[in-house]
């Protein structure tokens, strides 16, 4: 079974199971920005990638049914890297995680994302999707809430790229946010 169809069928079982939420799950949308910093991993490794920081923001619902819950969420998401030459990649970054509460304002997520590259000219020799598995943890408190988060990119960014030659997409995100 290919990677790229896992993926789809884990963010359709998340959607599945986000739907079969109890009627009285309780339903924010709420406010996120913060910084990311972000990486490539390449095949063969030929490039020397440092992370570097960019901004990130967006909208975000939260289904909360006490200790299992379902967070998606519609990200701007800039990604700079550097090496000899420095880009800037901008991302529609949509993650979407199971959240579990394990004490009232401790909880951890598991999800998985796809981004949409929106400054197609900055992605030469790369493709403009890109999907992968998030990680992450958080506290929230009288509705702020504060995440760190790890994007684990699944799929080969390199145009025309193969097993042994590819390009995969790490970042690590921290998110002040607001739920209403």
């Amino acid at each position: 079974m290919s990677l790229k169809l896992k993926v789809s069928q884990f963010l359709i079982a998340t959607g599945l199971i986000a739907t079969a939420m109890p009627a009285h799950a309780l339903v924010s949308l709420g406010i996120k920005g913060g910084a990311g910093l972000a990486s490539i991993v390449t095949v063969p490794q030929t490039l020397n990638m440092d992370y570097e920081m960019g901004m990130i923001g967006g909208l975000s619902l939260d289904v909360n049914a006490g200790l299992v819950g379902f967070v998606v969420d519609a990200l701007f998401a800039q990604r700079k890297l550097s090496s000899d030459a420095s880009s800037t990649l901008n991302f529609l970054h949509i993650p979407a995680q199971i959240k579990l509460s394990l004490i009232p304002a401790l909880f951890t997520t598991a999800g998985g994302y796809y981004a949409i590259g929106l400054n197609k000219e900055n992605f030469s020799g790369m493709k403009t999707t890109d999907y992968g598995a998030v990680f992450g943890v958080g506290v929230g408190l009288n509705g702020i809430t504060f995440e760190a988060r790890y994007n684990l990119g699944l799929a080969n960014v390199l145009e025309g790229g193969t097993d042994s030659n590819s390009i995969k997409t790490r970042s690590v995100d921290l998110l002040l946010g607001y739920q209403f």
